[in-house]
């Protein structure tokens, strides 16, 4: 079972786009529980539009909700991957590329909402 998994990881664009998204999703989740405990409020803004102003406010444990889809996405990501690796190699270069693309995104959001709450 590890012999494929190894192999995997031995392609240099795979290897780096996970650990690049490893690091980005610890890294998010560092943010959002020191972001999460820091805050003396039970009730944070978390979302803003230009047209309606603050739209969208809940409990602290929403943010945590941010972290949550990036590691879902690259898990999910990673297994189809794994799957699709032997198959079609460019199919696993997307996903793992679309994981990237989530975490920059959903990064955003997160600084997003710190700096609507300082």
């Amino acid at each position: 079972m590890w012999y494929p998994l190894r192999n995997l990881y031995r392609d240099s664009i795979v290897r780096w786009l996970s650990i690049v998204v490893v690091i980005g999703c610890v890294a998010q989740w560092g943010v959002a529980f020191w972001f999460a405990t820091r805050e003396s409020s039970s009730f944070l803004l978390l979302h803003y539009s230009v047209d309606y102003g603050i739209d969208f406010t809940g409990p602290w444990q929403y943010v945590l909700r941010i972290p949550l889809v990036s590691t879902l996405v690259f898990v999910c990501n990673s297994v189809l991957a794994y799957l699709l690796f032997y198959v079609a190699r460019q199919y696993a270069y997307v996903l793992l590329a679309v994981s990237f693309l989530v975490l920059i995104v959903l990064s955003i959001g997160l600084g997003q909402a710190m700096y609507l709450n300082l």
